[in-house]
């Protein structure tokens, strides 16, 4: 791994001029950033990604047109630059964020070339919205799920540095999956969700890598009757990476958390996923578990797993558990005693141990694993 020169990062920043939303306040933000929150190689959440290709010079967005593309969905879909979101801007955007804790979108609320707010009023039972390609390198996108109200978000991530911050008020169900095509690039995610009383929220993630690929996922049970429910699958060849970065945070009494998680890594791929549960003082009564299952099909693949729990109460219900192993060479005989080739038994046994934990049909697509 390299090093990353904080220094020059640091002044590179102090020197950019934001040109999208210059009413924005990136004071607290530099100064933290100067305090020493970039990333450490090596550090424990970047022991196996190499921090230094998403401080590459070549992102910096300062000539970047003030626009957005924003995609045909319904009409409480619109641009930060719109002056009927600004007071939604201002009021929500890093509020589920620990930018300490994830420098890499403090910087990009520095450097912030475009955004969306997706806004459902009370009651509202929106059926679905779907959020792919936006104009812009460093993008930060708004996701206010009002109280009782219902949305579906089908996103796609195209290789660029992304947040999404997701609110769900009490009451309100928030139901998003994401997409994650093959790419060749350096490409970094970050999704922070904030759930109050009696809210839920549920994430399909489907994954292949990039040359590097990092989603780091924050999820903050903010009240008594909170849920969440985190599921995804990965496929992985050639040598793309794809690191995943989870944690869970209970903050609450009764609070529920579920978290399983299946990946496949074939050829020179890596894989990486660290997932976190942690149950602060006063979250009595908290249920959270937490599943990692990989498989390895080449010599020359690597995979990392650790799950992790950090509980501070004690009248709580968890369990975690992480494994990695080859197919199964039993069941790989069975199919070929009946005459199926053995390429076509190792296809079948893998998408049956992906299919666990895939619900959708464009998940099973994009995964190479359609039934």
């Amino acid at each position: 791994m390299g090093l990353v020169d904080a220094a020059s990062v640091i002044e590179s920043l102090e020197a950019f001029e934001p040109r999208y939303l210059p009413w924005l306040d990136r004071r607290d933000t530099l100064a933290l950033l100067k305090d020493g929150a970039l990333p450490r190689p090596n550090s424990e959440a970047w022991k196996y990604t190499d921090p230094v290709p998403f401080f590459d010079p070549q992102d910096d967005v300062s000539d970047r047109r003030d626009t957005t593309t924003i995609p045909a969905t319904p009409s409480h879909t619109v641009g930060f630059e719109s002056d009927t979101v600004r007071e939604l801007v201002t009021t929500y955007i890093n509020q589920a964020v620990d930018q300490r804790r994830y420098p890499l979108a403090a910087i990009s609320y520095l450097k912030i070339d475009c955004g969306v707010v997706i806004h459902v009023k009370p009651g509202d039972k929106t059926e679905s919205i779907e959020l792919g390609e936006l104009d812009g390198q460093f993008q930060r996108v708004l996701v206010i799920v009002e109280a009782e109200a219902r949305l579906e978000l089908i996103e796609t991530t195209t290789g660029s540095n992304r947040i999404v911050e997701c609110f769900v008020a009490p009451g309100a169900k928030l139901r998003h999956r994401r997409l994650q095509p093959p790419g060749t690039g350096v490409d970094y995610n970050l999704v922070a969700i904030n759930i109050a009383e009696n809210g839920s929220y549920s994430l399909s993630q489907y994954s292949t890598g990039a040359r590097l690929r990092r989603n780091d996922i924050s999820v903050n049970i903010l009240g008594t009757g909170a849920e969440a429910e985190l599921t995804g699958a990965w496929q992985l060849n050639e040598a793309l990476h794809l690191d995943n970065q989870i944690s869970v945070n209970h903050m609450f009494a009764g609070g529920t958390s579920r978290q399983h998680f299946r990946g496949n890594v074939n050829d020179r791929a890596k894989s990486i996923f660290n997932g976190r549960i942690y149950i602060a003082p006063n979250a009595q009564q908290t249920n959270a578990t937490l599943t990692n299952r990989n498989l390895v099909v080449s010599s020359e693949a690597e995979v990392y797993t650790k799950p992790e729990l950090e509980i501070y109460a004690n009248d709580v219900v968890c369990s975690h558990g992480a494994t990695i192993g080859q197919l199964d060479t039993d069941a790989l005989f069975y199919f070929q005693s009946r005459g199926i080739g053995e390429a076509d038994a190792r296809a079948i046994l893998i998408k049956g141990f992906l299919n666990e934990v895939v619900s959708h049909a464009d998940g099973r697509t994009l995964l190479g694993i359609e039934t």
